[in-house]
């Protein structure tokens, strides 16, 4: 059916309508029945509908609240049964009279049998023209009067009001529901009984009706109660008042749900509290209860040690004999057994010259037929000198033996473990004041084991709110067992083009967290966390350890960005909590220049190839008479000391990437993704970068172009000669002109083509044209 202002258009006779009967609004008592409103109900078993409860509320559309209307028994009939059965399609529909429809809305007939006559039903008119008229009978007999319930009648409830609106448009356009053969048959549903029970009263009313239905059919025995079924209401009454309270305890009781009860005594005034501060609930923190059950995870040495061999007095006596045999007054008076090597100490006789134990090196190396000797003269803060000699029979340090529980209760989170010193007792470094380090060492010299066992370290006294590492890896090998851990501030970077975007993010976190240091006024991360301690409102700022390998490499790919920003992290970053560690195979001084290794105080360095890598890392020689697989000499801010380096092994370094893995999973800061759309900008800002691009003078480049323009050629070697230009600089210029299409782009051994005339330049940058 579609329906306007003025009219209603039934395009079909299948097609009926129904009125529907309210019983008021419960927020408006005012709202009465209203004759005009109309729904939809289910007719058969194949409607184009949906199910919904009746509501009393009045909060859904009705027009889908009587699909429950119709028995169980007929509710999966097809047309023809039903047609069958009861004579009719729409049996349940019956044409009600003035007094039927003043009973179910609650009006009072002031005449009933004159308004029934009124509404009889006249032979030649249809039953919706009928249907209407009736209704438009009740809606201006003015006779009707709206009356009270009686509280006996059982179509009303007492307690319960039922408010079924339609909320309709009159300019919208509504048809109704049409029987579709293609879908399915409804399947059986629980129905709540108020829907189906049968009134157990009949209907009084005795009128006839000249039309051709049935009796049967016109009867209401079949009609639904529309009584709603009792429901409780959780009831709720304010808490008594108490005006002997502040309005700041007032709040506080109110979070705590601190409510007296009603019967209570009313309490005694008391004395007002002042500065209540209201208790808010802290967010969940996943990593509170964060440990790892290290003692399972890594083992321990069990082979026990001999301090005093045969072999170590054979060196002595094979020392002292060398001494003698070159007229040297002294001798070994106490040798040291370390791990891998042996310090034995020579005390010399008075008015004997140190360098002449120096010019023994290799006299001393052959007699002991060892690959390497490392001489000290003297051994600092010693009066004695120092012959470092590898054992014939190595002990092997695994990480299990220096993770002590010294260190791991130390408070001291970026403490870490290196290895063993000669005396046997664990090395460790803080990385807080190193700040950073610079690591080099060639292959199988044990740098890649030693980063391993700093971040193991750090992962095992650290959980990820506290400490955030950033691992950049050209390789792609050494770091593989630390993907998705949730310590990673991103995954791990392999490509050498992206580092130099995660750089660029490290030097902009820097600058923020340094803005939020001198907003709280703290100097350090140490005096931020300390006062986030009483406010816990300041966001967490956990420290970040950056890990590049093969610095060098990524230096020369990423160009002097790279490095720039590096001396900017290593210059400032180290108060605001970010560190930076640099490992390289081979530190060539180009790129491990002076201004990086002035910023970087702590080196470790491993065995390299020749003393000039050595003074390169060190600043001194040493480093290329160490033993390799973990020989190592640690400077940090001192005299470089030797120890040996902790084993990890792979499966264990497995073991504990993947217990974090299976109970915590990645936790990042930014993606890979990120640092692509921050690449992709700022390469297409300009040929060079976004910041060389945008600093270039325009007035030099209108020149340069219409130098070009006038001559029919650019090239860079004449536009250095022409305008006293350096190479780099006149690169970067026709890059420019090439990028705004003022000359085309370079073509093997041609020369570039010129795009535009002097009038098209002149527009592009704004100049005003003269001809010639």
């Amino acid at each position: 059916m579609k329906k306007n202002k003025k009219n209603i258009v039934i395009e079909d006779d299948e097609k009926f309508i129904i009125y529907q009967m309210s019983y008021g609004n419960i927020t408006d008592p005012d709202d009465k029945f209203r004759p005009s409103q109309v729904c939809s109900p289910y007719f058969g078993s194949k409607v184009l509908d949906r199910k919904a409860y009746i509501d009393n509320k009045g909060q859904t559309d009705v027009d889908f609240n009587y699909d429950y209307a119709r028995r169980d028994d007929d509710k999966h009939l097809t047309e023809d049964d039903i047609i069958e059965r009861y004579g009719s399609k729409y049996h349940e529909f019956q044409i009600l009279d003035n007094k039927k429809i003043a009973e179910y809305a609650n009006v009072k007939l002031t005449d009933p049998e004159e308004d029934m006559a009124n509404t009889r039903i006249q032979p030649e008119k249809k039953i919706e023209d009928s249907f209407i008229s009736s209704i438009e009978d009740i809606m201006e007999d003015e006779s009707l009067e709206m009356k009270e319930e009686p509280e006996e009648e059982e179509y009303l409830d007492e307690n319960i009001n039922i408010n079924i609106n339609i909320d309709s448009d009159p300019d919208d356009n509504y048809e109704y529901n049409t029987i579709d053969e293609k879908m399915p048959k409804q399947a059986p549903s629980n129905i709540p009984n108020f829907l189906i029970n049968k009134s157990e009263e009949k209907s009084d009313s005795n009128l006839s009706f000249d039309t051709d239905y049935d009796k049967e059919d016109l009867s209401f025995d079949d009609i639904p109660s529309m009584t709603a079924p009792e429901f409780e209401f959780d009831t709720y009454s304010n808490p008594p008042v108490d005006r002997n309270i502040t309005i700041d305890e007032a709040i506080r009781r109110a979070n705590n749900n601190e409510f007296p009860s009603a019967t209570a005594e009313p309490k005694k005034a008391e004395k007002p509290v002042t500065n209540v501060k209201v208790e808010e609930a802290k967010p969940e923190n996943k990593y509170e209860s964060y440990s790892i059950p290290y003692d399972e995870l890594f083992s321990k040495s069990t082979e026990n040690t001999d301090d005093h061999p045969a072999w170590l007095e054979e060196k002595k006596s094979i020392i002292n004999d060398t001494l003698q045999s070159f007229g040297i007054d002294g001798e070994v008076i106490d040798y040291t057994k370390g791990p891998t090597f042996t310090l034995f100490e020579i005390m010399l006789n008075p008015g004997v010259k140190t360098n002449k134990i120096t010019g023994l090196r290799d006299n001393l190396a052959m007699n002991l037929a060892v690959k390497s000797l490392r001489i000290l003269a003297p051994i600092p803060g010693r009066n004695t000198i120092g012959i470092e000699a590898p054992n014939d029979v190595k002990d092997m340090v695994k990480f299990g033996d220096i993770l002590t529980e010294e260190l791991i209760n130390d408070n001291k989170p970026l403490n870490v473990a290196m290895g063993k010193d000669i005396y046997g007792k664990p090395v460790n470094q803080n990385i807080v004041e190193m700040p950073h380090a610079l690591i080099a060492g060639a292959t199988k010299s044990g740098k890649s084991v030693s980063i391993n066992t700093i971040l193991a370290s750090l992962l095992i006294k650290n959980s990820p709110d506290r400490l955030k590492i950033i691992l950049v890896d050209p390789k792609m090998v050494e770091f593989t067992f630390y993907e998705d851990i949730p310590h990673l501030a991103a995954p791990v970077i392999t490509d050498p083009k992206l580092a130099g975007e995660v750089l660029k993010w490290a030097c902009d976190e820097m600058d923020r967290r340094y803005l939020s240091l001198a907003k709280y006024r703290v100097r350090n991360i140490d005096g931020y966390n300390e006062k986030r301690q009483s406010n816990p409102e300041m966001p967490n700022m956990p420290f970040i350890l950056i890990v590049l390998d093969e610095f060098c490499d990524l230096a020369m790919q990423c160009g002097q960005e790279l490095s720039d920003n590096i001396i900017r992290l290593t210059q400032k970053a180290r108060a605001c909590g970010i560190h930076v560690l640099l490992a390289t195979q081979r530190p060539t001084t180009n790129i491990v220049n002076g201004t990086i290794k002035a910023n970087i105080p702590c080196r470790i360095a491993f065995k390299v190839s020749s003393a000039v890598d050595s003074v390169t890392i060190l600043d001194e020689g040493g480093a290329e008479e160490l033993l390799g697989y973990g020989d190592m000499l640690i400077k940090n801010n001192s005299a470089p000391f030797r120890a040996q380096g902790a084993y990890l092994a792979d499966s264990e370094l497995e073991a504990l990437c993947g217990y974090l893995v299976s109970k915590y999973g990645p936790d990042y800061m930014f993606t890979i993704d990120d640092l692509k759309k921050s690449l992709n900008k700022s390469q297409t800002e300009g040929a060079f970068g976004g910041r060389e691009a945008q600093t270039e003078n325009e007035e030099l480049l209108y020149q340069v172009a219409l130098y070009c323009v006038d001559s029919q050629s650019c090239s860079i070697n004449s536009i250095q000669n022409n305008f006293a230009l350096g190479f780099n600089r006149a690169s970067r210029i026709v890059a420019i002109l090439e990028e705004r299409n003022i000359v085309s782009s370079k073509n093997s051994t041609k020369s570039r083509e010129i795009l535009v005339d002097r009038k098209t330049l002149a527009e592009m940058f704004e100049q005003e044209y003269i001809e010639d």
